[in-house]
């Protein structure tokens, strides 16, 4: 067990320390593996591939922080992205047409 500063641990009320059990790192590796299957091995192989980078806008994941997309109908994760691009993903309903329409709007050409 390593011992932390109180600063890597989240709020929790309840507890006699007001301190969640698990560092926000562990608590976000038991809820990938948890969600998605992804565990450690899965999750370094893939920050190294994509060099720490959001596949979609390259923003230093480490800077902006990092979440597991996954493919909403099977639930295998398909890479690491920034929060902004995850949720942009997840309301345009990972529809490649919708996202195709939106470029088009985008490019001026409605």
């Amino acid at each position: 067990m390593e011992v932390k500063p109180s600063s890597e641990f989240s709020r929790k009320r309840t507890r006699h320390d007001g301190l969640a059990e698990r560092c926000r790192p562990c608590t976000a590796h038991i809820k990938r593996l948890e969600r998605y299957g992804v565990d450690a091995e899965w999750y370094k192989k893939q920050w190294i591939k994509q060099d720490g980078k959001c596949l979609i806008c390259t923003a230093s994941l480490e800077a902006v922080g990092d979440h597991v997309d996954h493919d909403h109908d099977t639930l295998k994760p398909r890479g690491l992205l920034c929060g902004h691009c995850n949720r942009g993903l997840g309301l345009f309903r990972d529809s490649v047409a919708n996202l195709r329409r939106a470029i088009d709007y985008l490019e001026g050409a409605w």
